[in-house]
């Protein structure tokens, strides 16, 4: 059985994975279907209600709101605009409404929570008009790499893709083959995933004496926005 819309929507849609990996927006807005308006801001304020701008210290800022009353989100949501994702809240109010297809939300936080802290407040996806996509200047801080579900431990391994899409995965670094040298220590270098918040670094082994050691250190990965 071969559903033709379903493709058609695969072929233009470069948001389609992300938006099936969470079975679908809870909000579509097809701006074809309102008024023209002069900014992104306008259109927030007039057109989506699931989302919210404010002004704080002179800085706009985006708010989702929450499907759950008892959940708060305090930050602004993670974006991805044509495949690509960011949370700078000034470029996505940059987009000029005339280039845009559609502005769909995500606010169900049992949705939304299976990003971690990089969705905890509320995905935006945003679909320009193909025409237009190639204008967009996208900011050096974008998130990129592969989307994958968790899995066993391994050695991360990236691959080269034409798709800007998040990397996640359970451990991000495994070594059973890590020797030190003359004065105990060894370096070694790890590619964190697209995931923030606090990582476990968990170190074991055995001493020539055939003594066991472990030690357990928790850093904190953030997310850097100009």
């Amino acid at each position: 059985f071969e559903n033709k819309n379903l493709n058609k929507i695969d072929l233009n849609n470069p948001n389609q994975e992300f938006e099936d990996e969470f079975m679908g927006a809870d909000l579509v807005v097809n701006t074809a279907d309102y008024l023209l308006f002069p900014t992104m801001t306008d259109l927030v304020r007039e057109i989506i209600p699931y989302l919210q701008h404010r002004m704080i210290r002179g800085e706009p800022v985006i708010r989702v709101l929450s499907s759950n009353q008892i959940y708060k989100i305090t930050g602004d949501p993670l974006y991805i605009i044509d495949g690509h994702m960011t949370k700078d809240s000034k470029f996505f109010l940059s987009i000029k409404p005339e280039d845009v297809l559609t502005v769909k939300v995500e606010k169900d936080v049992n949705k939304i929570s299976r990003l971690g802290l990089l969705g905890k407040n509320g995905i935006v996806y945003v679909q320009t008009k193909r025409e237009k996509a190639n204008k967009l200047i996208f900011p050096e801080d974008f998130i990129v790499t592969g989307l994958i579900r968790q899995e066993a431990s391994v050695k991360l391994k990236f691959k080269n893709s034409s798709l800007r899409r998040p990397y996640y995965t359970s451990t991000i670094y495994w070594n059973p083959n890590i020797k030190t040298d003359a004065n105990g220590e060894a370096i070694f270098y790890v590619k964190f995933t697209d995931d923030i918040g606090k990582m476990r670094f968990i170190v074991s082994g055995v001493t020539e004496q055939g003594k066991a050691f472990s030690e357990t250190r928790d850093i904190n990965v953030n997310f850097k926005a100009k």
